[in-house]
């Protein structure tokens, strides 16, 4: 399984960013291996549609499971499509690494 989460920065210090579409870094964590990756959102400043590219982007990656505080209807669409399950904290202040310690 691996699971992207939206970070505001490339560590996992980082605080979720509230914006799926829009937020700089995903950090990447493959409950298989223990490794996180962060890769930049190439999308995050385009006009309009980012929200679709960046489900492709991590559907690429492979990744079966998305953290962020909130989903664009076209984003979620895509997401439910792709069987790619969305997670929304109840807490949204949460570090990254928090996230990853509670899901293991």
């Amino acid at each position: 399984m691996i699971t992207a989460i939206t970070a505001k920065d490339k560590n996992t210090t980082a605080h979720l960013d509230e914006r799926f579409g829009r937020c700089p870094y995903f950090a990447i964590y493959d409950h298989n291996t223990g490794k996180t990756e962060f890769i930049e959102n190439p999308y995050r400043d385009d006009q309009g549609g980012v929200g679709t590219r960046v489900v492709e982007l991590l559907a690429n990656k492979e990744v079966t499971q998305v953290v962020a505080t909130e989903f664009g209807p076209k984003a979620q669409a895509l997401l439910e499509q792709l069987k790619i399950q969305m997670i929304v904290p109840a807490d949204q202040s949460q570090t990254v690494e928090h996230i990853i310690n509670n899901m293991n």
